[in-house]
């Protein structure tokens, strides 16, 4: 029988945890459905019982609801707290391997990587389900219970390869180098040309993935050209703008060039060619460049129409720069939730 741990901010969620575990209660059993395992005992140690329970549990349910980060503390989100208990326990949870499943409570959105602890980052990327109170309660729950039964025997499997391999008796390193033969110690350094391999590989892997974050944040602009409604976080706002001053650099780079005489007469042909290339792609940026302003002036709650600050003489332009580079509004606005506490294109536990 899966055993499953609920993992929730009292402060956030305490209700809908009561309803979602007197349902897996119904389905899995009172014995192997653990809930408030952050409440403490005086002088008990938080971290060793957090650590005991997780030790039973096949699934970690993640319910997460709008005041999940926690209130800010220090100027920080108490998720960010290194001692915080709803951190301690997802990051053993990843760490350990077992099912973690994020649950997004009432459609909040989830915690995107920039607001994450590094060791929670992973979290954001897994797909989570969904449950809302209402009408909608049971079946939506009825879905979770029919993924968690029908993976029970995958991650028990390897679960319990993962803890063999964790048991497996190390020698000490005296005795480790005292047991090799001749032929093992020469044949050692032959495997240090190999792991440089795999550190190369990986370091081109990453590289790889940060160039693709790049031009994904680039094209964001691209394909929200026409939204003059939402909101638009600094990192969007910036790779939209700069990457498309650097062509237009680019291109005024090569007008230049191609405009200076060369002992035989200017070449008006490339010059006019030039020239189109840099009309076409003003024509296509205008419009792109205005909206994500405006996108940005709402993600610091201000109106569009700031963008108009522009035409002010010497010191608009400024002006306009320095609210472009005003952190997001944390909280929703009238133009719709933060930026950096959701992410784009979720997708649901296929049942």
């Amino acid at each position: 029988m899966p055993r499953v741990t609920l993992s929730y901010r009292r402060d956030d969620s305490a209700a809908i945890a009561r309803l979602v575990f007197e349902h897996l209660r119904s389905r899995y059993g009172i014995d192997n459905v653990f809930v408030d395992i952050d409440s403490i005992e005086f002088g008990e140690d938080y971290r060793e019982r957090i650590y005991h329970a997780l030790r039973r549990t096949d699934y970690l349910l993640v319910l997460i609801g709008p005041k999940w980060l926690g209130p800010r503390g220090k100027g920080r989100l108490r998720i960010q707290d290194a001692n915080d208990p709803v951190r301690i326990e997802v990051e053993h949870a990843l760490e350990i391997g077992i099912r973690v499943v994020p649950v997004l409570l009432e459609q909040t959105p989830m915690p995107t990587p920039s607001v994450l602890p590094e060791s929670l980052e992973r979290l954001s990327y897994l797909n989570a389900a969904e449950v809302s109170v209402g009408r909608d309660f049971d079946g939506q729950m009825d879905r979770l219970t029919r993924f968690i039964d029908r993976t029970y025997q995958e991650v028990t499997e390897r679960r319990t390869r993962e803890l063999a391999e964790q048991t497996l008796p190390e020698a000490p390193p005296s005795e480790a180098r005292s047991d090799l033969v001749p032929e093992q110690v020469v044949a050692a350094p032959a495997v240090a040309p190999l792991v440089e391999l795999a550190a190369m590989q990986t370091s081109t892997e990453t590289a790889g993935a940060s160039a693709q974050k790049s031009i994904n944040w680039y094209s964001i602009g691209w394909r929200r050209s026409f939204d003059f409604t939402g909101r638009s976080r600094r990192r969007e706002f910036w790779w939209f703008t700069l990457v498309n001053d650097a062509i237009f650099g680019l291109l005024f780079l090569m007008l230049v060039s191609s405009g200076a005489s060369n002992g035989q007469g200017t070449d008006y042909t490339a010059s006019s060619f030039v020239i189109t290339l840099i009309t076409l792609f003003g024509i296509a940026t205008c419009v792109p460049e205005v909206a994500v302003y405006i996108r940005r002036l709402h993600d610091t709650n201000r109106s569009g129409w700031y963008l108009l600050l522009g035409l002010i003489p010497f010191v608009g332009g400024v002006m306009l720069l320095v609210l472009c580079c005003i952190d997001s509004d944390p909280t929703p606005n009238q133009y719709g939730p933060s930026p950096k506490l959701a992410n784009e294109n979720r997708t649901l536990i296929s049942a």
